[in-house]
């Protein structure tokens, strides 16, 4: 879950800034006393109660400080957890629109009516607020309430899991925040607004499954959000900075981040109880990768002691977790299971495919090693659902962020080419001016403004060219990308003529990563990329769909070419020798159709369930699919 945003607005959610009483004569002086701190604090319950106990004023107010206090109670409300009841103002409030102090207060009153909303997942309803708001804070110049505006439509669009339009919505905020707000602000709100930025982009790539950016985008904020000493928003980015360098493989480095969010959660006289719990949890499945179960049980034992005061579900269920994953390394398989079900009772019917792969694998090896054999399978069969699943999401993804990409790539050029047509009118004008004046040089200038339209051409046509390659083809192998390979392959298909796709997976990529370094890694894609080129003849296409695994799409081939093809593929695959002498190997999963099947991505889907096949039976090997593999 995101953090709440820097400016309290989100507040109520994680606890507040006391306050206490703010001491008033009546109403209106206390009104007047909270406008002054509105923006510069965070309300709590005293407060609410305060402004409670002087409704009985309410009736003698003008009209004007009506729509004033309504307000104030609104915010007052939300801030300490009374969603409901600031709903409920709310509507009182919508009858004075036309009498509030300020245009600021009313847009202010809309924008908070849209957190209510979204706490209480009524999101249709708050999404069509914010971009309301967002209109209206623009064209009134109110560009801190624009900027949170965008803000809140991005972390309510990233809950969404739509990512591609939440980043959008991130980069208009972080647009404004630049040009408008920062100067405005002192150094270490600079700061902090920064580090939010920063913080939001890297969560959302970390969800897009995208973790060296995540980690990019995270470290800065963690450089950001302690220069301006926002230790709370330094320990998010420490436990974000420790779970997406885990999810890379790189223990170090998480154990590293852990430990500081230990240190850092433990500083000051009221340590952050949920953060040494969710350090101590992760410090222990990075142990229990390490097969070090001493030293997993101990950082389990020392978080226990903390459970009863987190609430917190995820932290609960990788805890969980890491008992039943703890237990099965020790061999106490009955333990493995009632730790893998607590987690299970508090996942509830949600998504969690990381760790639901985890916890199901430790149900199948614990319900095997019991001689449960029947629900040994189902635990298997749930993993494997889940890994295709998530599998499915890693594509759906990678092609998320190549579109969102483009769409950045393809603004870009747009405000370029504004700019362009303003300065090729600024030169025409010029032009004519000069010639009314200056008759000689009209042939020059007109010389220049044709060199001008003539360079401006040619940038065009470059651009073009260049957005069709980043559209189209992979960045580091320099073969088609997902979309441009599936695209192909639905074209041939569409044709009825006989197809075969050959899905490709490289064995154990990630321990090449892990032993010798992504750069090594990055240099084996681009060799197995240029082998496939120099294999694919007239109509055979070759594209990398993510990650380490890539497609072949060869259309009116005969099984006996086709075997002969891959069979070619896969000896030049083990010619490629890694930097301890061994031998490359892949995995390859085939699936043939000659017109029977009325949708392309269900023979991909066939194509992964045989390679699933081939890398079960030992990897190095070609599966074609037949339905027994389904069974």
């Amino acid at each position: 879950m995101l953090r709440p945003l820097a400016n309290g607005i989100l507040c109520f959610l994680i606890g507040t800034l006391w306050v206490g009483s703010i001491h008033a004569e009546n109403l209106t002086e206390l009104i007047e006393r909270l406008e002054v701190r509105r923006l510069q604090m965070n309300f709590d319950a005293d407060v609410r109660i305060q402004l409670e106990s002087k409704l009985s004023e309410y009736p003698q107010l003008q009209p004007a400080r009506q729509a004033h206090y309504l307000v104030l109670l609104q915010d007052a409300q939300l801030r300490s957890g009374e969603i409901k009841k600031s709903l409920h103002t709310r509507e009182k409030l919508k009858p004075l629109e036309q009498l509030f102090p300020s245009k600021h207060l009313s847009l202010y009153s809309l924008m908070l009516e849209g957190i209510a909303r979204a706490y209480l997942n009524q999101t249709s309803e708050a999404q069509k607020i914010y971009e309301n708001l967002a209109v209206k804070a623009k064209k009134e110049g109110d560009y801190l309430l624009y900027f949170h505006s965008r803000l809140s439509l991005g972390d309510l669009l990233t809950g969404l899991r739509d990512f591609s339009q939440a980043l959008l919505q991130y980069s208009e905020a972080q647009k404004v925040l630049t040009e408008t707000l920062l100067p405005t602000l002192e150094e270490k709100e600079r700061y902090s607004k920064e580090g939010e930025m920063n913080y939001r982009i890297g969560y959302v790539y970390g969800r897009m499954l995208r973790h060296e950016e995540a980690i990019d985008f995270i470290g800065e904020a963690l450089r950001l959000d302690t220069l301006a000493g926002n230790q709370r928003n330094v320990r998010f980015d420490l436990f974000r900075l420790a779970e997406e360098n885990r999810q890379l493989g790189k223990t170090d480095e998480a154990k590293a981040y852990y430990n500081k969010l230990l240190l850092a959660a433990l500083a000051g006289p009221h340590p952050d109880v949920y953060r040494v719990f969710a350090a101590k949890v992760g410090l222990a499945r990075l142990y229990i990768e390490e097969d070090d179960s001493q030293q997993a049980a101990l950082s389990l034992d020392e978080a226990s002691d903390h459970m009863k005061e987190v609430e917190n579900r995820p932290l609960l269920m990788r805890y969980h977790l890491a008992r039943a994953q703890l237990a099965l390394l020790q061999g106490r398989h009955d333990d493995a299971v009632k730790a893998a079900s607590l987690f299970i009772d508090i996942a509830g019917t949600e998504q969690w495919d990381d760790l639901g792969i985890a916890v199901y694998e430790v149900l199948g090896a614990a319900y095997e090693a019991l001689g449960q054999y029947t629900e040994s399978l189902s635990s298997f069969q749930k993993m494997h659902e889940l890994y295709r699943k998530r599998s499915d999401y890693a594509r759906l993804m990678a092609a998320e962020v190549e579109r969102t990409r483009f769409d950045f790539e393809r603004r870009e050029l747009e405000l370029k080419s504004l700019s362009r047509d303003k300065r090729i009118a600024e030169l025409k004008l010029q032009s004519a001016e000069v010639s009314a004046e200056l008759g000689r040089e009209r042939l020059v200038t007109a010389v220049l403004l044709i060199a001008s339209l003539l360079l401006l051409i040619l940038i065009l046509v470059s651009g073009r060219r260049r957005f069709k390659r980043l559209a189209e083809y992979d960045a580091l192998t320099g073969v088609k990308n997902r979309r441009a390979i599936l695209g192909y392959g639905e074209k041939v298909f569409r044709s009825r003529e006989s197809l075969a796709t050959l899905l490709v997976d490289i064995d154990f990529f990630k321990r090449i990563n892990d032993n010798f370094g992504h750069a090594c890694g990055d240099e084996i894609l681009c060799a197995v990329a240029k082998i496939a080129r120099g294999l694919c003849e007239q109509n055979v296409e070759f594209g990398r769909v993510g990650g380490e695994e890539f497609l072949f799409i060869l259309p009116r081939k005969d099984s006996n070419e086709i075997g002969t093809f891959s069979e070619m593929f896969m000896d030049k695959i083990r010619q490629l020798k890694l930097p301890d002498g061994s031998s490359l190997s892949c995995s390859i999963g085939i699936s043939q159709s000659n017109g029977e099947l009325s949708d392309f991505m269900g023979l991909i889907e066939k194509a992964d369930i045989a390679l699933y096949s081939a890398k079960r039976s030992g990897r190095d090997r070609v599966v074609y699919y037949s339905s027994d593999l389904e069974a």
